[in-house]
């Protein structure tokens, strides 16, 4: 089955540990954002939008709106809780993705979902 993709921003290239890195999680969201309409994902957290930078190699794919990695395995699905660590960037608010912040969260790495301690523990830092 083909899905259709829809770009996401993603690191420019593969890391390899190291690096001050904290935990966090929420809902992921999706929607149509930006003056072209593009869809884009999203953490909401605690009443707060997050915009995401995903790991290299992360691709986008609709019906249903979900992250492969770059082995084209399913690492998260809009509308489910995701468990994560990495680091707060800034981020180019004009983008579509941004959500109008100039905050975000890039992902290094995902948790199994059974790892809900992980969100409630270490929320990611609101950027209001």
């Amino acid at each position: 089955m083909s899905h259709q993709k829809f770009g996401i921003p993603t690191a420019a290239r593969k890391l390899h540990g190291g690096g001050a890195s904290r935990g966090g999680g929420g809902l992921l969201a999706g929607g149509r954002a930006g003056p072209g309409g593009e869809y884009c994902v999203w953490l909401e957290d605690r009443g707060d939008i997050v915009p995401l930078i995903w790991p290299y190699g992360c691709e986008g794919r609709l019906d249903p709106p979900e992250i492969i990695d770059e082995a084209g395995q399913v690492v998260a699905r809009v509308g489910q809780e995701i468990h994560v660590s990495g680091m707060d960037v800034n981020i180019d608010a004009t983008m579509h993705y941004s959500m109008g912040k100039n905050r975000g969260y890039s992902i290094h790495h995902f948790f199994p979902p059974d790892r809900s301690e992980t969100a409630s523990e270490h929320p990611i830092e609101r950027f209001v």
